[in-house]
């Protein structure tokens, strides 16, 4: 059975926009696109932490090695979903400043 998506990735939409086939949409500004993005990638993360989590609950099933990989798991989701929050700010501060998020003069806040 074909699983349908409640909405299309930002992936899509920029390789739609990409091949020539749309025209960007006003809707697709760089703040949205990357709160998009951030929703998209943060939504799995947390399933896979939890997940996780609740593997690490049944202590009494796991060997010492599988405990210390779930505990690696849960951490690099943390890890992954702040360096995307990071990334998004960084991003965000830079397009309301008017500066590139590559600019050398642009201090780093976060």
């Amino acid at each position: 059975m074909e699983r349908k998506l409640a909405a299309p990735s930002v992936a899509q939409d920029l390789t739609t926009i990409a091949e020539g086939n749309a025209d960007p949409e006003p809707s697709l500004e760089p703040e949205a696109v990357l709160s998009r993005l951030r929703h998209d990638l943060n939504n799995p993360l947390t399933a896979i932490s939890g997940l996780a989590e609740l593997l690490l609950m049944k202590e009494e099933a796991l060997s010492e090695v599988g405990r210390k990989r779930l505990q690696m798991i849960i951490d690099n989701c943390a890890r992954m979903s702040q360096r995307l929050k990071q990334a998004t700010l960084q991003v965000s501060g830079s397009a309301s400043s008017g500066a590139s998020p590559s600019d050398p003069g642009r201090r780093a806040t976060e």
